[in-house]
């Protein structure tokens, strides 16, 4: 694509739900020595230098990885602020990360307050070396700089519990949440999904699929696509194009996806409320609204082509954890790396479909979740390999009838 994605986990604002619902399975373990610091830019803290474990020896370290693009994150602020007011700042401090450009975090500074300190990663690196895939993300580091916990977001820290381990007192962060912290949360969490246009009105008691076109920058400048997805069948997109619409959106592989001509460079938001709805309807509510809204012609034509076939032998269940919430997988195409986290065999197969750019059709029949790093994953005889080896599955290359959908751009001067 054009422009990076950034994707946040979301909160919903129906139900008191986790909006911190990271997947810890990519961070550093629990026990395990906090990788190095390094930041490009501090805006509210001491200087870059001394953030580091050995000059933080003795404090506790909320490590909060966010974003201002991330509405739950902004949702945690006050959270946060809370946090950091009810702490002993020289032994507990609020460290929060983003890998923005230094303007637009000040710009963001300038009007919402945060407690903490504000340190920039705009390289990126500190991100991947701590292996946060999603935001926010949460990361509690001891005094000695020994990771604590990966998974308890802040409206379930307490500031007693805190100071407790920077006592050097053994301590089980989770408790009890407070009505209180967890309606602050929802509140500001929803403000920041109505500011940012994200929450818009749907027919039906707001059920549906709703698609506009976004506004572009007035500089001219491409804007960052944002993907927030609370489940399968409740996802908001901002500023994306067409085909990011029908493959985030509707759940078609791009692999199965062809053009003809050239596509406008409209960007587009959808929003979609589909009740639990399942993948088929999903894409079929997609496609209609995704027609209307663009104007685009679609074909669709399903027949034999080169697949790969994901199967099971008899060790495979075995081998695999039992399903559990959350789980993803993702292909790293800088890197040639497929990283399974507690992913389902449908993320699993997606995620080879997109290294191989080959159909992959899920045959296991297995429920169980996956987690595997397979390095060079565009490489077929290496995937082969670690698949077998480490989860007992196959991958075989057969003649599969595949739906195949072909974009046609309308002829230069003809309307919607």
């Amino acid at each position: 694509m054009a422009h990076p994605f950034r994707f946040a986990v979301c909160l919903s604002l129906l139900c008191a739900c986790n909006a911190n619902s990271q997947i810890s399975n990519a961070l550093p373990r629990p026990g395990s020595a906090a990788p190095q610091l390094h930041f490009d830019h501090v805006l509210q803290g001491p200087p870059a230098a001394q953030l580091t474990w050995p000059s933080l020896r003795g404090k506790v370290v909320v490590l909060e990885f966010w974003a201002t693009w991330c509405a739950p994150c902004i949702g945690e602020i006050p959270v946060l602020n809370k946090l950091q007011a009810d702490v002993d700042p020289k032994k507990v401090q609020i460290l929060s990360v983003d890998d923005e450009d230094p303007a637009i975090v000040q710009s963001f500074l300038k009007k919402h307050t945060m407690a903490g300190w504000v340190a920039l990663d705009t390289s990126g690196k500190l991100l991947s070396t701590y292996g946060v895939t999603q935001r926010p993300a949460t990361i509690v580091i001891d005094g000695s700089g020994k990771v604590i916990s990966t998974d308890v977001p802040p409206d379930k820290l307490q500031a007693s519990q805190l100071m407790k381990l920077a006592a050097g007192k053994p301590v089980t962060l989770v408790g009890k949440v407070d009505p209180q912290v967890q309606a602050t949360l929802q509140a500001a969490t929803a403000q920041a999904f109505q500011q940012q246009g994200l929450v818009s009105q749907l027919p039906s008691g707001g059920s549906g699929v709703s698609i506009t076109i976004a506004e572009s920058p007035a500089d001219g400048s491409e804007p960052d696509t944002h993907i927030m997805e609370q489940s399968p069948s409740d996802i908001d997109i901002t500023n994306a194009s067409p085909m990011t619409l029908l493959v985030y959106g509707g759940g078609i592989s791009r692999t199965r996806i062809d053009t003809t001509g050239t596509l406008p460079k409209t960007i587009y938001n959808l929003h979609m409320h589909l009740k639990g709805a399942d993948a088929h309807d999903r894409m079929e509510a997609v496609l209609v609204a995704w027609k209307s809204a663009t104007g685009l012609q679609i074909q669709r034509t399903t027949r034999p082509i080169p697949s790969l076939v994901l199967k099971s032998t008899p060790q495979a269940e075995s081998l695999l954890k039992k399903p559990s919430h959350g789980g993803m997988a993702y292909y790293d195409s800088k890197a040639s790396v497929l990283h399974c986290i507690n992913a389902p065999m449908s993320e699993l197969s997606k995620a080879i479909e997109t290294a191989l750019k080959t159909p992959v059709i899920d045959e296991t029949g297995l429920a169980g979740s996956l987690s595997l790093t397979l390095p060079t994953a565009n490489d077929l005889s290496i995937v082969k390999t670690a698949l077998n080896d480490k989860a007992g599955l196959t991958l075989t290359e057969e003649q599969r009838p595949i739906e195949r959908f072909t974009i046609t751009s309308p002829a230069p001067g003809s309307s919607k």
